[in-house]
């Protein structure tokens, strides 16, 4: 297991027209940024981008083959 970043990691639905995820992450007050779109199968991301004593929030979308994007998924807060 890496300990170099903030691990995301998630369950994929059962659709089958998505074809990849985004990750989003900001911090508090600040914009929602995707930092990573990855390929339908995936079902992790290790942000190493992070910076210690830093405080994220995250989430996920879904992008389907149509090129539409879900809603935002649960949004969940980690220290680093």
């Amino acid at each position: 297991m890496q300990t170099d970043g903030i691990t995301i990691e998630w369950e994929e639905p059962e659709q089958e027209d998505i074809k990849s995820y985004r990750v989003y992450r900001y911090e508090r007050g600040g914009k929602p940024v995707a930092i990573v779109t990855v390929s339908h199968g995936t079902e992790r991301f290790i942000d190493i981008t992070a910076r210690k004593g830093k405080l994220y929030f995250y989430y996920l979308t879904s992008v389907h083959q149509n090129g539409n994007e879900s809603l935002p998924g649960r949004e969940e807060g980690i220290w680093k």
